[in-house]
C-alpha cells in the first residue's frame, strides 16, 4: 500500500506541548536536513497574516493550538483554550527509493534531494490544500463554510522509528484560520480529508519533476514512482517499519489505510536518536552490501542526462483512464487521477494547467447530483451508458423474437417432465417475460438463490424449439460455467465472446450476431458499462435479442458500471422467492441483508450461535477451519467452502485446512509444482496431494477448465515427462488431467475470496469476515452462498476496523454480540457503483470558478478520513 500523505486529527491543546516536543526532537541530531535545534518553519497565508516567520517556538505552537494569537494571546476562535482541538497533522512521505537515495548520498546531493522534497511539500500545500481545501465555519452550528487562510508549521524528519532513511514532513495545520473579512474562526477539516489523495499525488508529481532536474531517472511504480537504480531489494531492506506494520496487519487479519494507522500505533516505539554520521555510514554500508555502493549512488544522478518526458495524455485518453474503475468522479478524485499520470511527465504547475485544459475540454462532462454537488465523467462513458439505455428503449417494441405461447408451454412441460418439478409462478412469469414479451432487451432481476439458471433452462428450451441460436456469457469463467450447467445454454466469458465478435489481427470476426440469436448475459450487474456497451452494439447491429439476468444488490462491477440497476428499474421480471437456503430464517436473513436490514439478519445468526468472535486472528483462522471441518464430507468435498476478504487470509485458511486434512489422513501422495499467474510468471511453489481441493485460475478450453473452477485431486502420477495430476471438477463431475508444466495456474481450493464465490452454491459456508462487512452488497454474497448453513468468524480487531471504516467508535468494554449488532447498522449501507445515469448533465461542461461559500458537506470528517 502506498500512502504518500496521511492526515491525523490531533487532540486538545493541552496535548499540543507534548506533540510539539515530538515534532522537534524527532528531527534532532539524526536528521541530515534539519539542523539540530531547528524548530521547523511556518507556511500558509494565515501565518503571514500573523507575522510568523523563522522557526516555530513552543510558545507560538501552544498558543495557536489553543486558538490564540501567538503575539498577544487574544482568542482567535470561540472556545479558545486548553480544550480547543489543536489541529491536524498532514504527513508527506517520499517514496522509499527517494529516501534511500537521500540517505546514502553525500553532502550536496543529499541537500539537493531534501530541497526537492521540501519544494514538493510546499507546492502541494499551496496548490491543493490552500487553494482547494482551506475552509472554515461560520454561523450557528458552523453551518456555512467559506474560504480561509491557513496557519501551518512544518517539521522535516529523516528517519523511521527503526532508524531507516525515511524523508517526510509533518505539516501541522492549526484549527484557526483567517476569513476573507479579516476575522478568525475554526477550520472545517472535511475538505482536507476530501483532498488528501490529490495533495499526495501532486506532491509526488512535483517531487518527480524536481528529481529529474537533478539528473535522476524516474519510472512509474504503480500509482507512485521510483528512482531507477535503487532496487526493490534495497528499498525493502530499508523498510523495516513498514514490515512491522504489515506483520501486525497479518497478525490481526486486517487491511486498509485505517487498519494500517492502528497497526502503526500498536507497533510504535520511541525513536532512538543516533549519531547522524554513524547512521549515514551504516546506511551506505548496508546499501553497498546490496549492490548500491558509493560509485553506484553517485551514478544515480547524472546532471548531463537529458530529461525525456512523455507528453501528458490527450483529454480523451486521460478521462478513459480516470474512469476505468469509477465512472463518476469528484473534483479531488479527478485531480488525483491527473497527478498520478503526471509523475515523470510534468510538475505540479503542469498538473494545474492540465486541469484547466481538462475542465474546458468537450471530453469532460459535468454532472449535478440531487443535492447540488458536482461530479465529472468522460463524454465517452456518458455516451456509452446513455446509448445502452437508449438501445433498450428504442428496441422495446420489437416483436420478432417472440416465441409462440404454445411452444413456451411445451418447453415448460418438458422441463417439468425432465426435472421432476414445476417452475414456480414467478419463474414461469419470468420465462414468458423473456420469451414472449415485446422488446429486444429483456431484464430479469433475481435474488441470490432464486433459481435464475433454472428459469433460463425452460426459456432456453423454448428458444431452441423455435429455431434460435442461444449463447450465454458472463464476466467470469466460473459464472459462465455455472450458467451453462444450470440452464444448458452454451456459455463463455464476455471477453472471449467479444474476441469472436470483433476483428482480431486483421482477420474478420469469427462470428456475427443475427436476428436469430439470443444472447444471455448472466450476472449482468457485475459487467462494466464499456463491456456491456460493446455487447449491446453487436446485438443491435445484427438484430439479436439480449437477455440480462442478475442482481444489482450483489457485488458490483470492478470497472465503471451501474447501468444494470437503471435497466432493471423499467419493465423487468423479478425473482424474489429464494430456494437455495433450506431454512426459512436463513432465507429471510439473506433477504433482509439485501434490502438493508442487516441488524435483524445478524441477530438471527447470533441467536443461533453462528457468529464466532475470536480474540486473535490466529484463533479466528483455527475456528474457521474447525467449523469447515465439522461439515466436511469426503464423499462430497465440494459442499463445504470457506470465504475470506483477503487473498492472504485465503492462503492461511488453505494451509490450515490442508494441515487438518493431513492430520486426518485424508491426503495421499503429493507433488510439489511451480505455480504461475495468468501471464505465465512464476508465483511460487505449492504441494498438491491426492485428496486436495484445488482452484483453477485460468480458462483453458483444451483442458476443459474455467477460471474459478474447483476440483478434487484424485490421482498423482510421476512419468518420464514429470507429474500428471488427475482431478474431478465440481462442475459436472468431469475428470481432467493436468500437466503442471503446461498448466500451472493452480491454487488450493478449500477457501476462496468473496468475489470468487459469487455464483457459487454449497451446503455449508464459513465466512472469515473483515472490513467487507461494511458493504451491503458483499455481506449479501457472504450470507447467500449456502443451502444448509453459514457461519461467521471474525475478531475484535476486525470489528473495530470495520466500525472505524464506517465512522463508528465501538466501546472496548462492550460484549462482542453488542458490537456486532451496532456494526450491522453500518452493514446495511449500500456501496453500489455510481453511474452517470444517476446524475443530470449540465448543458455547459466548463467548470465555473469556485464560490467563496460552500454548503456543508454531507459527511463528517471521520467518514472523510477514509
Amino acid at each position: 500500500m502506498i500512502i504518500m500523505l496521511s492526515i491525523k486529527a490531533r487532540g486538545s491543546a493541552r496535548e499540543a506541548e507534548d506533540y510539539y516536543t515530538h515534532l522537534v526532537t524527532d528531527h534532532g541530531p539524526e536528521d541530515y536536513y534539519v539542523a539540530a535545534g531547528d524548530s521547523g518553519s511556518w507556511s500558509g497565508a494565515g501565518a503571514d497574516a500573523l507575522g510568523l516567520a523563522g522557526g516555530a517556538s513552543a510558545e507560538q505552537f501552544r498558543a495557536l493550538a489553543e486558538g490564540r494569537d501567538p503575539r498577544s494571546g487574544a482568542a482567535l476562535v470561540q472556545g479558545a483554550g486548553e480544550e480547543h482541538r489543536a489541529g491536524w497533522d498532514l504527513t508527506f512521505s517520499a517514496p522509499k527509493s527517494v529516501s534511500v537515495a537521500w540517505g546514502t548520498a553525500d553532502g550536496d546531493q543529499r541537500q539537493a534531494i531534501a530541497d526537492a522534497h521540501k519544494r514538493a511539500v510546499d507546492i502541494a500545500m499551496q496548490k491543493v490544500i490552500e487553494d482547494h481545501a482551506a475552509y472554515g465555519r461560520r454561523g450557528k452550528g458552523g453551518m456555512h463554510h467559506e474560504r480561509v487562510s491557513l496557519v501551518a508549521a512544518q517539521f522535516v524528519h529523516g528517519t523511521s522509528r527503526e532508524q531507516d532513511p525515511q524523508l517526510h514532513t509533518h505539516s501541522f495545520v492549526f484549527n484557526c484560520a483567517q476569513r476573507a473579512d479579516g476575522t478568525w474562526g475554526g477550520v472545517e477539516s472535511s475538505y482536507m480529508y476530501r483532498w488528501k489523495m490529490a495533495a499526495g499525488t501532486v506532491y509526488r508529481a512535483e517531487l518527480a519533476a524536481q528529481l529529474q532536474k537533478l539528473g535522476y531517472e524516474i519510472e512509474r511504480d504503480g500509482t507512485s514512482f521510483r528512482i531507477v537504480g535503487v532496487s526493490q531489494e534495497i528499498s525493502d531492506h530499508f523498510s523495516k517499519r513498514r514490515a512491522q506494520i504489515e506483520a501486525a496487519l497479518a497478525e490481526h487479519g486486517t487491511s486498509g489505510a485505517r487498519a494500517s494507522e492502528v497497526a502503526a500505533l500498536d507497533t510504535r516505539r520511541d525513536k532512538e536518536h543516533a549519531d547522524r554520521d554513524e547512521l549515514r555510514q551504516r546506511w551506505q554500508t548496508e546499501a553497498a552490501e546490496r549492490g548500491l555502493d558509493a560509485e553506484a549512488i553517485a551514478a544515480l544522478s547524472d546532471h548531463e542526462r537529458e530529461i525525456e518526458r512523455e507528453p501528458m495524455p490527450e483529454p480523451v485518453d486521460m478521462l478513459r483512464t480516470a474512469t476505468a474503475q469509477r465512472g463518476v468522479l469528484t473534483e479531488p478524485q479527478l485531480w488525483a487521477a491527473v497527478a498520478v499520470e503526471a509523475q515523470g511527465r510534468t510538475d505540479a504547475q503542469g498538473v494545474a494547467d492540465y486541469m484547466t485544459q481538462l475542465m474546458e475540454s468537450p471530453e469532460l462532462v459535468r454532472l449535478t447530483a440531487s443535492d447540488g454537488s458536482t461530479r465529472y465523467t468522460s463524454r465517452e462513458l456518458y455516451q456509452v451508458e446513455r446509448r445502452i439505455v437508449s438501445q433498450a428503449r428504442e428496441r422495446a417494441t420489437e416483436t420478432r423474437h417472440a416465441v409462440p405461447a404454445s411452444r413456451v408451454d411445451e418447453a415448460m412441460a418438458a422441463f417439468q417432465a425432465q426435472r421432476g418439478y414445476a417452475l414456480s409462478p414467478e419463474q414461469q412469469a419470468a420465462v414468458r417475460h423473456v420469451t414472449q414479451q415485446p422488446g429486444a432487451v429483456a431484464v430479469v432481476v433475481g435474488d441470490a438463490g432464486s433459481g435464475k439458471s433454472t428459469m433460463l433452462d425452460a426459456a432456453n428450451r423454448a428458444w431452441v424449439a423455435d429455431g434460435y441460436r442461444v449463447s450465454g456469457c458472463a464476466l467470469a469463467g466460473k459464472a459462465a460455467a455455472g450458467l451453462e450447467e444450470g440452464s444448458g445454454i452454451r456459455s463463455g466469458t464476455i471477453h472471449s465472446l467479444l474476441a469472436r465478435l470483433e476483428p482480431q489481427d486483421g482477420k474478420p470476426p469469427a462470428v456475427t450476431l443475427t436476428a436469430r440469436d439470443i444472447l444471455v448475459i448472466d450476472e449482468a450487474g457485475m459487467v462494466d458499462s464499456r463491456l456491456l456497451g460493446r455487447l449491446m452494439d453487436h446485438a443491435e447491429a445484427g438484430g439479436a435479442k439480449v437477455v440480462m439476468v442478475g442482481d444489482h444488490k450483489q457485488l458490483q462491477s470492478i470497472g465503471a458500471g451501474g447501468v444494470f440497476r437503471h435497466l432493471a428499474a423499467n419493465n423487468a421480471a423479478h425473482l424474489t422467492e429464494v430456494y437455495r437456503q433450506r431454512e426459512a430464517w436463513s432465507r429471510d436473513a439473506a433477504r433482509q441483508v439485501a434490502h438493508g436490514d442487516a441488524p435483524t439478519a445478524l441477530a438471527a445468526y447470533i441467536e443461533r450461535d453462528q457468529v464466532h468472535v475470536a480474540d486473535t486472528h490466529d484463533q479466528a483462522i483455527g475456528q474457521a477451519v474447525d467449523r469447515w471441518w465439522s461439515h466436511y464430507d469426503r464423499a462430497r468435498p465440494g459442499e463445504s467452502l470457506m470465504l475470506a476478504d483477503l487473498r492472504a487470509d485465503v492462503r492461511r485458511l488453505n494451509d490450515a485446512a490442508r494441515a487438518q486434512m493431513r492430520t486426518a489422513h485424508q491426503l495421499g501422495p503429493a507433488a510439489t509444482i511451480q505455480t504461475r499467474d495468468r501471464d505465465g510468471n512464476a508465483t511460487g511453489k505449492i504441494e498438491i496431494a491426492e485428496g486436495d481441493r484445488i482452484l483453477f485460475r485460468k480458462n483453458d478450453r483444451d483442458l476443459g477448465v474455467r477460471n474459478g473452477d474447483l476440483a478434487t485431486v484424485e490421482r498423482i502420477q510421476l512419468g518420464s515427462d514429470g507429474y500428471q495430476i488427475s482431478a474431478r471438477l465440481d462442475r459436472g463431475g468431469e475428470r481432467v488431467t493436468i500437466d503442471p508444466q503446461a498448466y500451472a495456474q493452480i491454487e488450493h481450493g478449500y477457501a476462496v475470496t468473496v468475489h470468487a464465490s459469487q455464483g457459487a452454491t454449497v451446503d455449508h459456508a464459513v465466512v472469515l469476515a473483515g472490513s467487507s462487512m461494511t458493504s451491503r452488497e458483499s455481506t449479501y454474497v457472504q450470507l447467500s452462498r449456502h443451502r444448509l448453513s453459514a457461519e461467521i468468524v471474525t475478531t475484535a480487531a476486525r470489528l473495530d476496523e470495520a466500525a472505524a471504516t464506517m465512522g463508528l467508535d465501538l466501546d472496548d468494554d462492550r460484549d462482542h454480540a453488542a458490537r456486532l449488532a451496532e456494526l450491522a447498522e453500518a452493514m446495511s449501507a449500500s456501496r453500489a457503483q455510481e453511474s452517470t445515469l444517476d446524475f443530470e448533465a449540465e448543458a455547459e461542461h466548463v467548470i465555473e470558478p469556485e464560490n467563496d461559500t460552500k454548503p456543508a458537506p454531507a459527511q463528517d470528517e471521520e467518514m472523510e478520513l477514509q
